[in-house]
Order: C-alpha cells, then sequence, then structure tokens
C-alpha cells in the first residue's frame, strides 16, 4: 500500500510540474505574440499614432524593408479616381520580393492605411495588386488603394499578415 501512495505523489508531482511548466511557456509564448506599444529599435524618426515596439520603419517614400524574409516597398501616396469613378482614393505602389525558400502568399489584404487622425482604412477594389503567392526569387508588384478621406498631413501604410505581430510601416503624405 505505501508503494502505491508514493507512486502516487510522485505522479501528482509529476503532473504539477508539467502544468507550471506549460503554464510557463505559454504565458512566454503568449508575450512573444503580444503587440507592445513603443518605440520601434533602431528608428530615430518622429511618433506616428499606434507606434508599436514590433515595428520595422522604412525610411521613407519607395525605401524598402527587410521582414521574414522579404523585401517590401512602397512609394508615396498619390490621389486617384475611385472605384467606377466615384470619389478619390489614395494609392500607393507596393512590391513584395520573396527572399526565403519557401512560397509566400501576398495581396491587398496585407496593407492598411491609417489617416493623420488615426483612422485605418482597409484596401479599396481598385487597385492592381493580385492575391497568390510568389516563389523564392520571385516579386509582386502592384497598386493598394484605400478611401480618400481628405485628410492632410503623414499617413502610415501597414504591412502586417494576418496572424503577425510585426508590421512594416511608411510613413507618407498625401
Amino acid at each position: 500500500m505505501a508503494v502505491i501512495a508514493a507512486a502516487a505523489v510522485v505522479l501528482t508531482t509529476v503532473v504539477v510540474l508539467l502544468a507550471i511548466g506549460f503554464r510557463k511557456e505559454a504565458n512566454s509564448v503568449a508575450n512573444a505574440l503580444t503587440p507592445k506599444a513603443g518605440r520601434p529599435s533602431g528608428y530615430h524618426g518622429p511618433a506616428y499614432p499606434g507606434m508599436l515596439v514590433q515595428d520595422e520603419v522604412a525610411a521613407g517614400p519607395g525605401a524598402s524593408i527587410e521582414f521574414r524574409g522579404q523585401d517590401l516597398s512602397a512609394t508615396d501616396l498619390s490621389r486617384t479616381a475611385g472605384l467606377f469613378g466615384f470619389g478619390t482614393t489614395l494609392c500607393s505602389t507596393v512590391t513584395t520580393v520573396d527572399r526565403g525558400s519557401t512560397s509566400v502568399d501576398v495581396g491587398p489584404a496585407d496593407w492598411k492605411l491609417q489617416a493623420p487622425d488615426g483612422t485605418v482604412e482597409t484596401f479599396q477594389l481598385n487597385g492592381s495588386l493580385q492575391i497568390g503567392q510568389i516563389a523564392p526569387g520571385a516579386r509582386a508588384s502592384g497598386t493598394v488603394c484605400f478611401a480618400d478621406t481628405g485628410q492632410k498631413g503623414t499617413y502610415e501604410l501597414l504591412w502586417q499578415p494576418l496572424f503577425q505581430v510585426g508590421r512594416g510601416v511608411w510613413l507618407l503624405h498625401a
């Protein structure tokens, strides 16, 4: 009987230790996946709304950043006619080059535009960036367009694929 009791104590101890270890690991993963407000490492430019420690900020319009095996670039914003000629949109030509060893997904849904007042716009249908995959070494380029709210000032063009904490950021003007 004493052997069974000792085995039960050992088994209970192992289960408790595994649960504690799992909880610590789960917290570590959750912390790594949680966006953290603050200045990105190595970025010395002006603060912008929604700044995250995980952001990779481009040096300016047309500049590229390297992010998780991809080279990404975006031009300054230009005003164009909206879909079917209704209103205007703000568009940027964006390029993705796959520098990794596996294909990557590309498409306009990875891009958002934050206006000077902090409002975030999703893409409009009149852009030319296609949805698909590109192979290692390949390039995808096209325009991404957003509703023009008529605001003046600095916009943030944000590249952030689904389920990714870090973002590419371009500070652009319209």
